[in-house]
């Protein structure tokens, strides 16, 4: 992966919907992560490429924002909806 800029929390992730699939990128670096739809309430990790927790967990609350908007999640987040490790 290449390495960020800056700090962790100044990469912007683009969020890219296809079908059940929402695809999440950290812009300017190699890292990506795949959501499945969830048939439960919370989205299903299927593909992480390598990049630390903070990394994947900033990716975990994009996808999680996006799933909301789109219906596939309702309410407020939850500790139960933190990504599983």
């Amino acid at each position: 992966m290449l390495a960020p800029s800056g700090p962790l929390n100044e990469i912007d992730f683009h969020v890219e919907v296809r079908g059940d699939l929402l695809i999440i990128t950290a812009v300017a670096t190699q890292f990506y992560a795949i959501y499945a739809k969830p048939s439960q309430p919370q989205l299903i990790l299927r593909s992480p490429s390598p990049g630390g927790e903070e990394l994947l967990g900033r990716a975990w609350q994009a996808a999680n924002t996006k799933a909301r908007e789109l219906g596939w999640i309702n309410g407020a987040p939850t500790e139960a909806d933190a990504p599983l490790r």
